[in-house]
């Protein structure tokens, strides 16, 4: 399980502009986004919450935080271009050493979006 603030959660997903999502003229695709958004915010409402005070115990007991590394690797990639043609990248990809998502583009992350293992302790 992993903790996360909620309110500050909730400011982002209201930030979400769903004309932004198919062409500006696409209906239903802003009416199917508004729609998502709204399901997400309800669920947020109603997700439990986890008081560690009502048993007198500080957090860190409550939920231990994993720790990990990253470990990177050199990767060739095939991509498809806005042509249509087909042409070889090559990345670095991070890859987290609990869980083993990886992870290409995103460097000096302090944690794993998949698992949330602290990647500055190890």
């Amino acid at each position: 399980m992993r903790l996360i603030d909620a309110d500050a959660l909730r400011i982002e997903i209201e930030k979400i502009n769903s004309v932004d999502y198919g062409s500006i003229s696409d209906y239903y695709a802003h009416s199917a986004t508004s729609d998502v958004l709204r399901d997400i915010m309800r669920i947020l409402d109603a997700a439990p919450t986890v008081e560690p005070d009502r048993w007198n115990i500080p957090l860190i007991e409550v939920i231990p935080q994993k720790t990990a590394h990253w470990v990177d690797d050199i990767r060739t990639f095939s991509v498809m271009n806005k042509f249509g043609y087909v042409t070889e990248e090559t990345k670095t990809t991070h890859t987290c050493s609990d869980c083993n998502v990886g992870i290409v583009g995103l460097d000096n992350m302090h944690f794993c979006p998949n698992c949330g293992a602290d990647m500055r302790k190890e």
